[in-house]
């Protein structure tokens, strides 16, 4: 692309970041963050949540926290998404409660968690067999004014059809049922 003249963008290496931290060569991804810094292109939150993103899903999470905080000095704000994708990492190596405070300080920074972080949380406590506190999570979600919806459900229905939650789950399911007529 240089070579032909054609000066790359931020979006130009957004989608080439994305497109390595897709087949796991996320370190590929951070020399071509390193790279749009260099070329003193305006950095913003995109950028960094794909690299954020590439971390957790290898489970480095020290590097995707790192990523985080360097954005956050560098004045960027994070975004649900950005969030998110530190949650989805935290809860996929079993440090719920590190994705709990992280769910705190999204909020307390005026960010709106929405449906899919409520569904990480609950996610992430339901397959530790957390299920008090994957409750809990919906409860906040609605409070918020957020609708459980089909992930929700089967999410807690799925956490509580371990052998000491076999009825709590049916009656759950039942109730649902009869909430949504049947469907």
């Amino acid at each position: 692309m240089k070579t032909r003249g054609v000066s790359p963008t931020a979006v130009t290496y957004s989608a080439l970041m994305h497109g390595l931290c897709s087949v796991g060569q996320v370190e590929e991804a951070k020399i071509v963050l390193n790279e749009m810094r260099e070329s003193r292109l305006q950095m913003n939150v995109i950028c960094y949540t794909i690299l954020i993103d590439g971390y957790c899903k290898i489970g480095k999470m020290n590097e995707a926290r790192n990523i985080f905080e360097e954005m956050c000095a560098g004045g960027l704000r994070p975004n649900k998404i950005t969030y998110t994708a530190l949650m989805q990492g935290y809860c996929k190596i079993g440090n719920q409660s590190e994705a709990t405070k992280l769910l705190d300080e999204m909020v307390a920074n005026g960010v709106d968690p929405d449906r899919i972080t409520y569904n990480t949380l609950m996610s992430g406590f339901s397959s530790e067999g957390r299920m008090d506190e994957a409750f809990k999570i919906s409860d906040q979600m609605s409070e918020r004014g957020l609708v459980l919806d089909e992930v929700s459900y089967t999410t807690l229905v799925d956490g509580m059809s371990s052998v000491r939650h076999r009825k709590e789950a049916a009656s759950t399911l039942r109730g649902t049922m009869n909430d949504d007529g049947g469907t």
